[in-house]
């Protein structure tokens, strides 16, 4: 689902690439530019199309992710599971309130060291999937009110030069979404493989009062 919103910011790339060079060919406003104008309007409601079941299949798995983890080290967390959908929702909050459930989740799902090893997490997956998610959010945003403010051709021109960046910029932070999400899945896998499993109980043994010393237990 990824690769749609790839491939719509491509089409955007293109449109709005499309609608630069037509200007700077001072064609005015041709029947052709006017049709590129609106194929970039199509365009931007593509990416939203794309854009919000993608959001929301990868906030479930950033949920389920976080039960998991939260299943094998409950104390690597300061907040109950439900943040890593809420912490999507708050206003302003949300440029970096799931940033620090990402951390917690990526510190908790590391492999134990081995004997006499250290555990130590490299989060440079984090950081740069985080770093460019929040950029182009932002860059997109003033680009947005940027072009809506063009008033001629000449600021047109001038104004699509950050919508083109966002775009190409998104298409950045996907593949680092996609790196970091395929990372800390396989390290939840590793550290669930390596919680202890209880063994079963033994068929006819009699449970014993706690604390009952086992030649103790053995002489009744």
């Amino acid at each position: 689902m990824r690769g749609l919103v790839a491939l719509s910011d491509l089409y955007s790339v293109y449109t709005g690439a499309r609608i630069c060079t037509m200007i700077e060919g001072d064609r005015g406003f041709s029947f052709t530019l006017v049709a590129a104008y609106t194929r970039y309007g199509t365009a931007a409601t593509l990416q939203l199309v794309a854009y919000l079941p993608c959001a929301v299949v990868f906030v479930c798995w950033f949920h389920q992710l976080r039960r998991r983890i939260g299943l094998t080290a409950p104390d690597r967390f300061g907040d109950g599971p439900g943040w890593a959908i809420g912490s999507w929702l708050i206003p302003v909050g949300a440029l970096w309130l799931p940033y620090r459930v990402a951390l917690e989740m990526w510190s908790a799902a590391t492999p134990a060291p081995a004997e006499g090893g250290v555990g130590r997490a490299r989060r440079w997956p984090v950081h740069l999937w985080w770093a460019l998610f929040v950029a182009s959010v932002l860059l997109d945003r003033f680009a947005a009110l940027r072009l809506d403010a063009a008033d001629d051709l000449h600021e047109v021109r001038g104004a699509l030069g950050q919508p083109l960046a966002a775009d190409v910029l998104d298409l950045v932070a996907a593949a680092a979404a996609v790196y970091f999400a395929t990372r800390l899945t396989a390290r939840c896998g590793r550290v669930a493989r390596q919680a202890p499993m209880p063994h079963p109980p033994v068929p006819g043994a009699v449970p014993q009062p706690w604390g009952t010393p086992p030649a103790a237990a053995a002489l009744r």
